[in-house]
């Protein structure tokens, strides 16, 4: 009889300690806020046969949303481009990807280079449709050429919740001039991110002398190919951003990783989901203090929720997708040709290989009907994938819409 009612009273004490772990307000003066987060979407909205999609992101949205009522959404970029999905309603004006963030109740996203992938047009009709602020602009300026102001982009937000101040800054990727050709960014100058956040960070702090300062950014989590912007480099040299939420480089960071240096003792936490709505990013930020004296953060940590084929997709965001994705399902079926060998892409980004050749040989047939000759030829826009696998002159397979965006899926 002792064992059982010594095992019922940890039960008792664990629920306890459960309840005040994830109650936003455990005890008085002991806070707890949580960021949800996103990065790099790229159009996966649908539940796919691989376990991802924005459909069963939601659900994870929901769960988390039962724990803790006031939890943030942020989105760190690349969301409307990367799939026919994407592709095909970029320019209506009902895009699907804009109104999916509108009920999911996204409160800010940052601008990822992929955003501008489409021209100014494009750009202004997607975003002018979210109904939440859009951050970035903190390392970007418009001569008035391509229109940032039709849509709703700040340098940063501020946010209450629970009584705690919170500023959300945003950085977009400085490197858009060397992604995109240039009539597709009149008028734009990007910033270097590391200089801007030295330069506006510790201003703003003094400015808003916020409780919690959270940079949403597009710049990647680690320096590569010699440049120095990333989210370790801003980390290691401003001091005050306690988290940093990032995308771009499609970094899986589970848990999230603290990073100090001798300009940021404090250091900063810096947390990211991976792609393609595999995950679901959650940041925990406790806070111990009161409205008169302030708050101090006591612990900040970050993990990672997978989804997979057993995470049921969310009704009412199914029951919105649904018209959206019979048109598109219709698209990719379409049939475009018949290929009597698989087109493989696998190694395209290493050596030739068919698939890649068969780009060229359209993109150069295309320019000649205009009268344009072909000098040379810089095929980067090549996944690594397969299609028509078993395909034989005695057994051609139909390729679709659908098959082509598989192995490019940058317009």
């Amino acid at each position: 009889m002792r064992s059982i009612l010594r095992l019922l009273l940890a039960v008792v004490v664990t629920m306890a300690l459960v309840a005040m772990a994830v109650s936003p307000a455990a005890a008085e003066g002991t806070y707890r806020l949580t960021i949800l987060h996103t990065n790099d979407t790229h159009g996966r909205w649908e539940a796919d046969s691989y376990g991802g999609g924005m459909a069963r992101i939601a659900t994870l949205i929901k769960q988390q949303r039962a724990i803790n009522p006031n939890a943030l959404l942020l989105d760190a970029g690349d969301t409307f481009q990367g799939n026919a999905f994407a592709y095909f309603f970029k320019d209506r004006p009902d895009n699907p990807i804009a109104g999916g963030m509108n009920l999911l109740g996204y409160d800010a996203m940052t601008l990822g280079n992929h955003e501008f992938n489409f021209g100014p047009t494009t750009f202004v009709t997607m975003l002018q449709q979210v109904n939440f602020p859009i951050l970035g602009s903190a390392n970007l300026d418009d001569d008035g050429s391509y229109g940032l102001d039709k849509i709703d982009l700040r340098d940063y937000i501020t946010l209450t919740v629970d009584g705690l101040d919170i500023v959300v800054w945003g950085l977009t990727n400085p490197r858009v001039p060397r992604y995109e050709l240039p009539t597709n960014i009149p008028g734009l100058t990007f910033h270097p991110a590391t200089v801007t956040a030295i330069s506006d960070v510790p201003a703003l702090i003094s400015a808003e002398d916020p409780d919690l300062f959270v940079a949403l950014t597009h710049i990647g989590y680690a320096p590569y190919g010699g440049e120095e912007d990333s989210d370790l480099r801003v980390a290691e040299s401003v001091a005050g951003i306690d988290v940093i939420i990032g995308g771009h480089s499609h970094t899986t960071l589970n848990p999230a990783v603290v990073v100090t240096s001798t300009v940021n003792p404090d250091g900063t936490l810096i947390a990211q989901a991976r792609r393609y709505a595999g995950y679901l990013g959650v940041v925990n930020i406790g806070f111990e203090g009161n409205d008169v004296d302030g708050y101090e953060i006591v612990y900040r940590s970050g993990y990672l929720i997978p989804t997979s084929t057993g995470t049921a997709a969310e009704a009412d965001l199914q029951a919105y997708l649904n018209p959206f994705l019979a048109e598109i399902d219709e698209y990719n079926a379409t049939p475009i040709g018949q290929t009597i060998v698989p087109l493989d892409a696998l190694t395209a980004y290493t050596e030739e290989t068919n698939a890649a050749n068969l780009q060229v040989d359209a993109a150069v047939w295309a320019l000649g009907e205009e009268g344009i000759d072909v000098d040379f030829h810089l095929s980067g826009a090549m996944s690594n994938r397969r299609v028509a696998d078993g395909a034989t002159a005695t057994n051609p397979i139909t390729i679709t819409n659908g098959d082509m965006f598989n192995l490019m899926p940058y317009e």
